[in-house]
């Protein structure tokens, strides 16, 4: 059981790293603030705003991988997400994924925004 957890964290892992370039540092503090004028709690704002930030930029590494399938990413990132630096936090950021309404507001933004490019 462990092993296969471990596996999993690592393939989340994988796959944050495969978007980092997309992420944006500015986006997630756009959800970040809505969430805690909104009263949220500030683990689950930040697991939000994660999520909100990681599932833009998987639309805009789609985007990308669309129309210039052999480029390299735009930029190198810096660290953006905080979530998932625990396996607590990757859960958090797993249900904010799956059931926040910002989150579906971001992505569908990030859709709007790179079906007009």
């Amino acid at each position: 059981m462990e092993i296969r957890l471990t596996q999993r964290e690592s393939d989340i892992h994988d796959g944050i790293l495969a978007v980092n370039p997309y992420l944006l540092a500015d986006l997630r503090e756009q959800a970040l603030r809505k969430e805690l004028d909104a009263g949220q709690p500030m683990e689950e704002a930040h697991a939000v705003a994660d999520a909100a930030a990681l599932a833009s930029a998987v639309v805009a590494r789609e985007r990308a991988q669309e129309t210039s399938p052999r480029s390299a990413p735009p930029r190198t990132a810096d660290t953006v997400l905080v979530s998932p630096n625990s396996p607590q936090g990757l859960v958090r950021m797993s249900l904010a994924l799956a059931k926040s309404a910002t989150v579906r507001s971001f992505r569908q933004s990030a859709i709007l925004e790179s079906s007009t490019r």
